[in-house]
């Protein structure tokens, strides 16, 4: 993580780093130690676990600490300590550039094809009461699902947690989350709530966003729930692409794929030349 954001600093850019609070020790202290900077804000701490809303709970952590600190920004990245960025500052910049004003996040409307029961297994469940006790609806199949509607009768959406939004987007993901209480308490019963709680938002929202892969996160998947760790035989295919960040990355263990990477993302670069 503190190579991550010593790698992408720059002038004009913040940062807004949430540690998770299970991390302390020597990480924590060097954390602080190193990422001592003007420019770098501090989100509140969570104890984050996977598929649980506490994920989502940093997130809006680390938004919430970016509208209040009245930093000027044009758009916000959200990445994790395991994503690196696969091209130049300049190169990203660029490309940011050009897609000014347009909402980056690879979203998608239900009924989705690709997931379970087409996504809706993930939102809370009616109940109904069997001889006075109170039973989960099982779903048998797709017909006979019975979810809760999401409050406010928006429609749900979903796709992958990482994404690059507008200012704009930003003040108004910040804005909704604060007016609309009863939302973010039907989103702490949805199972991997940080895959549909802002897509749910963006989704509904008055910003145009084209249903899709459009996330700027190069990621490989082969099989599983988890994406494939990135290895130095991913390189060719980093080269190539024309995303600006990828994931993930064991960064132990792949400390000279980073490396490459950035020696050949450095200005003046063939890679930085030939992406442009």
């Amino acid at each position: 993580m503190i190579r991550l954001v010593q790698r992408l600093d720059g002038p004009g850019h913040v940062f807004v780093v949430h540690l998770d609070a299970k991390c302390e020790g020597t990480e924590w202290e060097a954390a602080i130690r190193e990422l001592q900077a003007p420019n770098v804000l501090w989100a509140d701490r969570v104890d984050c676990r996977w598929g649980e809303f506490s994920v989502v709970e940093a997130t809006l952590n680390a938004v919430r600490a970016l509208t209040q600190s009245g930093a000027p920004f044009d758009f916000a990245v959200l990445l994790s300590g395991q994503d690196y960025p696969i091209k130049s500052n300049e190169d990203i910049a660029q490309a940011l550039d050009e897609e000014r004003g347009n909402c980056l996040m690879y979203l998608f409307p239900f009924p989705f094809a690709e997931w379970p029961w087409r996504g809706y297994h993930r939102l809370p469940v009616k109940r109904i009461h069997v001889f006075g006790r109170p039973r989960r609806v099982v779903p048998v199949q797709f017909s006979r699902f019975v979810h809760r509607r999401v409050p406010g009768g928006l429609h749900p959406y979903g796709g992958s947690q990482w994404w690059c939004l507008p200012n704009e987007a930003v003040h108004y993901l910040d804005d909704f989350v604060a007016m609309h209480p009863e939302f973010v308490a039907y989103f702490r019963s949805v199972l991997i709530a940080d895959e549909l709680f802002v897509h749910t938002i963006m989704g509904n929202s008055p910003f145009p966003i084209a249903a899709g892969r459009n996330n700027p996160h190069y990621i490989r998947w082969t099989a599983g729930p988890h994406p494939d760790v990135l290895t130095e035989e991913d390189l060719p295919a980093l080269r190539e692409s024309e995303k600006l960040f990828a994931r993930k990355f064991e960064w132990s263990r792949e400390a000279k794929l980073l490396d490459r990477i950035d020696r050949e993302c450095a200005a003046g670069s063939a890679w930085a030349k030939t992406n442009c």
